[in-house]
């Protein structure tokens, strides 16, 4: 079953999209392929399987 609800993180403008992606895999979470393909966001999911985003900074 899908989770009811997806989060998709916004870093402030200027931030390092990559910088944060590293902090959040160092807290637990882990790479999700949901055949997305090459898109310009990192998909990812919490230690609990929750699945999130985290989109390109502007």
């Amino acid at each position: 079953m899908p989770d009811r609800v997806h989060l998709d993180l916004l870093p402030y403008p200027g931030d390092d999209e990559a910088a944060e992606v590293a902090r959040l895999r160092a807290l637990g979470a882990t790479d999700l392929d949901v055949g997305q393909g090459d898109v310009p966001w990192t998909c990812l999911a919490d230690p609990e399987g929750h699945e999130f985003c985290v989109l390109a900074p502007s």
